[in-house]
């Protein structure tokens, strides 16, 4: 007998994976693990099948990359250097002092390489270090008026003004159903480091894509076309544009 870790329910004992063609937006892969047998379900149900299914503690039935809800995590990151670069923060050679604990708010964050930093970094350094002391400190400005007022109201509209450009606050597109994507209401600084969202997979590869190909954000497919039963083609299809970000210069998205 095969074991598999997911049957053993053993961490980590699921994923998904989702692959775009980032020049179309059209889906390569869509794959949630651990899955089933589809024949077991076709015409007849093998109910002993079904029930140990049904009561795995690793969920097979659940399609992982359209209904999974959890947090972005540091693949927000990226987005906030956008909005830093956005709003005029940051340059991209512009460079921020990691101390470790970020003391501007209370109670203070810290770095994850804390009691350990980065060390004077740029944007381009702080997203490949995944730096979390530099993302707070653009959390901490975008929620800074021009009188120097912190205000985590201001910096929550500003991270969701972007996150909508992006397509970070709509369903990706594809012709399935999905989880609806919910960005963080509060905590200005550690909503910029990818707490307090909840999305779907399938979500953040469309956001991922639009940075990837410089801006152009789509909605994502499933179907390359339609056929009758003798191959006919009777429609083709493509991804259809969501937004177009184009806010920043070459040089920005480079750097990103």
């Amino acid at each position: 007998l095969e074991i598999t870790p997911g049957q053993l329910g053993l961490e980590p004992c699921s994923g998904s994976i989702v692959i775009t063609d980032v020049n179309n937006g059209n889906l390569k892969a869509l794959v949630t693990y651990p899955s089933y047998d589809n024949n077991m379900l076709a015409n007849k149900i093998e109910y002993d099948y079904y029930s140990t299914l049904l009561n795995s503690s690793a969920y097979p039935l659940l399609n992982r990359p359209t209904s999974q809800v959890t947090t972005t995590g540091s693949t927000f990151k990226p987005l906030t250097a956008l909005i830093g670069l956005g709003e005029g923060l940051v340059n991209t050679t512009t460079k921020i002092q990691d101390k470790g604990i970020f003391e501007s708010v209370v109670p203070s964050p810290r770095c994850w390489k804390y009691p350990g930093n980065h060390g004077s970094i740029n944007l381009s350094q702080a997203i490949m270090h995944s730096c979390n002391y530099y993302f707070y400190e653009l959390g901490f400005r975008l929620s800074t008026d021009h009188t120097g007022r912190y205000s985590d109201s201001l910096g929550i509209a500003k991270i969701k003004r972007y996150a909508e450009m992006f397509g970070l606050t709509e369903k990706s597109g594809i012709e399935i159903s999905e989880a609806t994507p919910v960005i963080s209401a509060s905590d200005a600084v550690r909503t910029s480091i990818g707490y307090g969202h909840s999305v779907a997979p399938v979500q953040i590869a469309r956001y991922i894509t639009g940075i990837a190909n410089e801006g152009t954000i789509y909605n994502l497919t499933l179907l390359d076309s339609i056929r009758d039963n003798t191959g006919t083609l009777i429609e083709k299809n493509e991804a259809s544009i969501y937004n177009q970000v184009d806010m920043f210069s070459s040089a920005e998205w480079s750097a990103v």
